[in-house]
């Protein structure tokens, strides 16, 4: 009769060791806890598995389009997206697709009017891409470049 109560407090204290042994410290918002560490989903960093991986991108620059000549640059803002943790919006319309924490497609998508394609990348504080549009039957290249503020 002891030896069965000492056997059960026993294993309920080895159980209750083992689940607290799992507890991560921070709650994984996007992610799960893997010894006592937020292992995260892709796109997601930090503790808690809750800062996007494209975050540190997000903010104001100023560019110039090279199809659309103006004689000034303008201030744009990079911003999360609705559609996906993957996903930025460039100038309020742009979207940028990513398909490493660098490189991003353009989806077919209207922008000036016209259906655009493209790709580019985002190193730090620049952004570049290319996108082409196709207007009275004639492909245009064009070229974005911008500078983080």
């Amino acid at each position: 009769m002891i030896f069965e109560k000492v056997s059960f407090i026993l294993t309920i204290c080895v159980a209750l060791l083992m689940l607290g042994c799992n507890n991560c410290r921070y709650d994984c918002r996007q992610g799960i806890c893997v010894n006592r560490t937020c292992n995260c989903d892709e796109y997601w960093k930090g503790d808690a598995c809750d800062k996007s991986i494209f975050s540190d991108y997000l903010g104001s620059y100023l560019g110039g389009d090279n199809c659309f000549i103006s004689q000034s640059k303008d201030t744009v803002q990079l911003e999360q997206s609705s559609l996906g943790p993957n996903k930025l919006l460039y100038a309020g319309e742009i979207i940028f697709d990513f398909t490493t924490q660098t490189q991003f497609s353009l989806p077919p998508q209207m922008y000036r009017g016209f259906e655009i394609t493209g790709e580019g990348e985002i190193l730090i504080d620049r952004i570049d891409f290319k996108y082409n549009y196709l207007d009275s039957n004639e492909r245009t290249d064009c070229l974005i470049s911008s500078i983080k503020l």
